[in-house]
């Protein structure tokens, strides 16, 4: 035993020296592992790429991941209170996930405890750089179609922002970005407040005439010649939607005859003439800009709010309809206007129509003396109408987009009118045949939805359309070519594939007796809630009352669907984070939030039938003053 003690113990330093050599010889196999543990600072800025009143955006280099980030930090302030909207804009601009809205990555404190947050680095280049580049263009009406379709991405990103209960309150170029490959994204959110929120306590001696054209951070908030008469002046009224949609009507006057509205030799004439409405007309700089265009910038750009579009989804509506050849809602046009519009859609048929006409008349004057005369013509028609099939194949494609954009507006009106002037275009084109099919089961008319999937050759691979060719197979041909509850039931409990069933009960829920849109209600809100059936729904009705039960709902964020049923008493108790502005078009009469995260107050004020809120003991220090209208209730 001692000789084998022995004998270990002198081989130990050979061993050991062996295990070294190994170890120096081994190839590191794990270098993405040991590179991200040696980090200790994630990001390593780089170069400035551009700055702000408050903010400094850098390149910067997630060391992490590997990628190239836009840094923003603040630059030398260390006051909470500016960290603290700092962040706050971090944070609303996470909430506001949208392919023309800036991602956000991170957020934090440096090494050094200067706060950050990082985002997409953008190529590409601003809108104003982009204005510039139009107003160099010799062929100004090949830009209409580009400045529209930026426009229309543009109201997209906005209007699902107010979807969120979100208003931007800058909107202008050098806070759009263009990249390379037409994205278009909107950057800075940093005046941006939801709703109903208060604007912040701001120094009074930070005066407009002390500013350029940089954003206005002291009693104003904005950049002259976008902003709003009700920025300018609080006087005016509180700031909503229609403040955004003030900004996107200067944007397009910009576009489209390259000067910014309110245009003033300082920065206060330029904010009287934004208070007086003092402007010109686009078309005084830019001779060719189109009248319809025109109309919709300076009825988004009117002086008092009501007389602007009410949200940005009007605004966007008559720019579809602009591409579409339609009249817009800003227009006042006549008879001879509407005609002349309905000529420009159908030019090629009022052309033949024109020809026909006058050749049957040389037809009945000269028939017996000039026959070769009527057999050019009959050659000539015949090349038009080859020309008309042409012209259906490049138009038909473009339509059915418009129908298609117009579906996810839930706007049926303009989809029909769309897909139905698509398949007249191309009757060949089979997607839009397949588009058409989910149009008319939109619209309850399954007889129609079946003869279009015949002429679609069932070549369409939209999930939509498999399930309306599964379901219409499935489906008692006995029963009457229309939707009923029972058809509703079934299409709502399928797993995947909602889009067109929720289209299809918003299109016909008025169809119905009041039982059974309470029905249906209840299955939006099972589908818009994320397919979960809901833990408790029960309702009454009293005379000319509703009341509906929501309580103790845990899954229950989205209430949009209640606004399809006239409710006067709704219970909300035990729920999770709501929000008011769903309810608005509601006849509420009484309102239960005990128990339930709840902060969007003056929404619920705005209600006018609203009389009775009822709230927990604990909940009383967060309801700001109450309308005379309104009583409070405290339950245990």
């Amino acid at each position: 035993m001692e000789d084998s003690e022995t004998i270990f113990d002198e081989m130990i330093p050979d061993l050991a020296a062996g295990i070294m050599e190994m170890d120096e010889n081994i190839p590191d196999v794990f270098p993405l592992c040991d590179e991200i543990a040696e980090n200790s600072n994630r990001y390593q800025n780089g170069s400035t790429i551009g700055q702000g009143g408050m903010k400094c955006i850098s390149d910067s280099v997630d060391i992490i991941t590997g990628r190239h980030v836009a840094m923003a930090h603040l630059k030398g302030h260390d006051s909470p209170e500016l960290m603290e909207s700092f962040f706050k804009e971090a944070r609303l601009t996470a909430r506001l996930e949208h392919p023309n809205i800036v991602p956000l990555y991170d957020m934090g404190y440096s090494e050094g405890g200067e706060a950050f947050f990082t985002m997409k680095k953008l190529g590409g280049r601003n809108l104003t750089e982009l204005i510039t580049e139009f107003s160099k263009e010799k062929n100004y009406k090949s830009l209409l179609p580009r400045i529209v379709d930026v426009m229309i991405k543009i109201c997209d990103a906005i209007a699902y922002a107010h979807s969120r209960g979100v208003i931007h309150l800058d909107i202008k170029p050098d806070n759009i970005r263009i990249g390379d490959f037409g994205e278009v994204l909107i950057c800075d959110w940093g005046l941006a407040k939801t709703l109903g929120d208060e604007d912040y306590e701001l120094d009074e001696d930070l005066l407009p005439e002390n500013f350029n054209t940089a954003t206005l951070n002291g009693v104003l908030k904005g950049s002259p010649g976008y902003m709003a008469p009700e920025q300018v002046d609080r006087k005016r009224g509180q700031k909503d939607q229609r403040t955004d949609v003030y900004a996107l009507g200067a944007i397009l006057y910009e576009l489209l005859c390259f000067h910014v509205p309110n245009e003033g030799s300082t920065v206060l004439d330029s904010l009287e003439r934004t208070l007086c409405g003092d402007r010109k007309s686009p078309s005084c700089h830019q001779k060719s800009v189109p009248a319809s265009l025109e109309a919709i910038s300076l009825k988004a750009l009117a002086l008092e709010r009501s007389d602007r579009y009410q949200n940005v989804q009007d605004f966007r509506d008559d720019l579809f309809k602009w591409l579409g050849g339609f009249a817009t809602s800003a227009e006042e046009l006549g008879f001879l206007g509407s005609l002349k519009l309905f000529i420009f859609r159908h030019r090629l048929a009022s052309f033949f129509t024109l020809i026909l006409l006058s050749l049957a008349g040389i037809f009945t004057y000269r028939i017996n003396q000039e026959k070769q005369t009527a057999v050019e013509a009959l050659e000539l028609y015949t090349k038009e109408q080859k020309q008309k099939e042409i012209f259906g194949k490049e138009a038909s494609p473009r339509l059915v987009g418009l129908a298609t954009r117009a579906l996810k507006t839930n706007d049926f009106e303009t989809a029909s009118e769309m897909i139905s002037l698509a398949v007249e275009a191309d009757p060949h084109h089979e997607y839009a045949w397949a588009i058409k099919a989910r149009i008319d089961f939109i619209h309850s008319d399954l007889a129609e939805a079946r003869r279009s999937l015949s002429l679609s050759a069932g070549k369409s691979q939209h999930h939509g359309v498999i399930d309306l060719e599964v379901f219409l197979l499935g489906r008692d041909q006995s029963k009457p070519d229309s939707l009923d509850l029972k058809d509703f039931r079934k299409l709502a409990s399928r797993p995947n594939s909602k889009y067109d069933v929720v289209s299809a009960i918003i299109a016909n829920i008025n169809n119905f007796i009041l039982e059974e849109q309470i029905e249906l209600c209840q299955l939006l809100l099972q589908i818009k809630n994320g397919g979960r059936n809901l833990t408790h729904f029960s309702y009454e009705i009293k005379a000319t009352e509703l009341h509906v039960d929501l309580a103790d709902n845990k899954a229950l964020k989205n209430l949009t669907p209640l606004k399809y049923i006239p409710i006067t008493h709704l219970n909300l108790s035990r729920n999770h984070e709501l929000k008011g502005h769903e309810l608005e078009q509601n006849p509420l009469v009484m309102i239960d939030l005990s128990r339930t995260n709840f902060s969007d107050w003056k929404t619920l004020f705005k209600i006018p039938s609203l009389k009775m809120i009822r709230i927990n003991k604990g909940m009383k220090n967060n309801v700001p003053s109450l309308p005379e209208n309104i009583k409070l209730e405290i339950v245990k």
